[in-house]
């Protein structure tokens, strides 16, 4: 399955089953379903032309509520920092902004993530919601896939987030991209530029609607060399055994990197 497919597909799941839990009285949490939509598209790429592998913290390591993505090719990618925020019945993402201090988790997970050399991102978990849900929304997707379900899993970028100033579905969904837009394959290109030309898209200043933007967004347009903590997590899934895929505390016990204020990092690894 192409990985583009992969996140459409896992898009679809969420908007189901966030509606039919909104239906049962139930709230699914952000770090549930970012880690069940993270694992189940790596089950699906353990192997071939691109491999998929995360590494979640143990629960009582965890620290934040962030994750690092990262997408390479032969030694060198680029990398995101994101986070994840759902869809509640009031039609708010109501965990986006904070009491007191509403920019404050905006502005940390942008500090956070350029002080690392990544890109922040904000990932926001959608379900059918009317009369203000995302019919009539086009996919930007070069993909034939029929919406709306593919609006279950959207990205965003924090200055857009800052600049619509509110957290209701009516007034974001126009700064959203469905998540699936961002690893759309580009001919002759790797899944690092691949990516990295998607958000430079997302980036590029808007005219008109409620979402326009007359100035772009700096964001990375370069591969770097992947810091130590991501190459060594590509070695380390390529030498264990398949039962052992989904590195955990194997993984974090050693690692410089488990004193990072991040929940989990998940490597793309394009090996064609």
């Amino acid at each position: 399955m192409q990985l583009c497919a992969s996140f459409r597909k896992e898009a679809g799941r969420v908007w189901k089953q966030m509606k039919e839990s909104s239906r049962l009285g139930l709230a699914l949490s952000e770090e549930t379903i970012t880690e069940t939509c993270l694992y189940n598209i790596a089950r699906q790429h353990q192997s071939g032309n691109i491999t998929v592998i995360p590494a979640t913290k143990p629960q009582e390591a965890k620290h934040g509520a962030d994750w690092e993505w990262w997408f390479t090719r032969n030694g060198k990618g680029v990398g995101y920092r994101v986070q994840a925020k759902r869809l509640f019945p009031s039609g708010r993402y109501e965990s986006l902004f904070k009491k007191g201090r509403p920019l404050g988790q905006l502005k940390k997970l942008v500090s956070a993530a350029k002080s690392d050399g990544l890109d922040p991102l904000y990932c926001f978990f959608n379900f059918d919601f009317p009369p203000n849900g995302f019919y009539g929304f086009h996919n930007n997707c070069r993909h034939d896939y029929r919406g709306p379900s593919f609006w279950g899993c959207t990205i965003a970028l924090p200055h857009d987030v800052e600049l619509m100033a509110a957290d209701g579905i009516d007034k974001l969904r126009t700064i959203m991209s469905p998540w699936h837009s961002l690893v759309c394959h580009r001919p002759k290109l790797s899944l690092p530029d691949t990516v990295m030309k998607n958000v430079q898209d997302l980036a590029r200043p808007r005219i008109g609607g409620s979402g326009a933007r007359k100035t772009s967004i700096e964001v990375t347009t370069s591969a770097r060399v992947l810091p130590g903590y991501v190459g060594r997590l590509i070695e380390r899934a390529a030498s264990v055994e398949e039962t052992r895929r989904f590195l955990d505390f194997d993984y974090w016990g050693d690692e410089p990197s488990s004193g990072r204020n991040i929940a989990g990092v998940v490597v793309v690894d394009d090996r064609s």
